[in-house]
């Protein structure tokens, strides 16, 4: 059998040098797999989560929060992520105390927080513990030094904070961030954070390569770029149980009847 030439041998190297250097070639391998994500089915098992959109931009009053964990905890969840985050300042006391009752009933609680890159040089500093085995190149992770915007102290004492920043343009339903850089250490985002909570995992149990894999103590590994973003399917989200509440409680139920019926 005739070798291949050498110079064939060059130019498939070039071409993939070229392919991962020049922006206009990634553009073109983005198009062809959202093409291939279109035209086909994704072979996978039901994924054991209920996604619940509550058809609004604003986070929910804590009255209402309070009723949805209040519904929730009929189903035994392992875990309750709630993404908008729930920033309410001094208002409605008593209905966050209301919150804050049930939210003391959730196994596991996820509660979404926003980083900066310009936090107020007056306020405190935060620690993040991050993960004790990260190796790789930094550079390209998302770099934040402060919390912007995160629930009252009270309600975050009996829950974790996830990160909901999405600090990249070129992030989309492709592109989900799963690592951020915070002071110098490599910290979780919301999704990755929800995950580890679920399969009960401490971050100090995980090995991050930064632009390899992130590996879990079972051997699993999970693909990481080096902006700390995993390219995914969408179409998975499909095999999840969806609910859809355009509102939770306004327009069903009058709230001074929900009031007494909470312990």
């Amino acid at each position: 059998m005739e070798r291949p030439s050498i110079w064939v041998i060059i130019v498939v190297l070039l071409l993939g040098v070229l392919f991962l250097r020049e922006p206009r070639f990634q553009r073109s391998e983005e198009i062809f797999l959202r093409w291939l994500i279109r035209h086909s089915q994704p072979y996978t098992k039901p994924v054991p989560i209920t996604i619940v959109e509550t058809g609004r931009q604003n986070p929910p009053a804590p009255l209402e929060a309070a009723l949805f964990l209040q519904g929730a905890l009929e189903f035994k969840p392992s875990i309750i992520a709630i993404e908008p985050i729930l920033q309410w300042g001094e208002r409605n006391k008593d209905q966050q105390q209301i919150f804050l009752d049930q939210a003391m009933r959730v196994p596991k609680l996820l509660l979404g927080a926003e980083l900066t890159a310009s936090p107020d040089p007056d306020a405190p500093v935060t620690e993040i513990a991050g993960f004790a085995h990260a190796t790789g190149r930094r550079g390209d992770l998302p770099a934040f030094s402060g919390i912007e915007h995160q629930p009252g102290e009270d309600v975050r004492i009996v829950s974790t904070l996830g990160f909901v920043n999405s600090p990249n343009e070129s992030i989309d339903e492709l592109h989900v961030p799963l690592l951020f850089q915070y002071r110098g250490e490599v910290i979780s985002s919301f999704a990755l954070q929800a995950a580890l909570l679920w399969m009960r995992l401490n971050p100090s149990e995980v090995k991050i390569d930064i632009g390899s894999t992130i590996t879990l103590p079972n051997g699993t590994k999970i693909p990481i770029r080096s902006d700390g973003t995993l390219l995914v399917n969408p179409r998975v989200a499909q095999h999840a149980a969806q609910r859809v509440i355009i509102e939770i409680c306004r327009a069903a139920v009058n709230l001074e009847g929900i009031v007494d019926r909470f312990p």
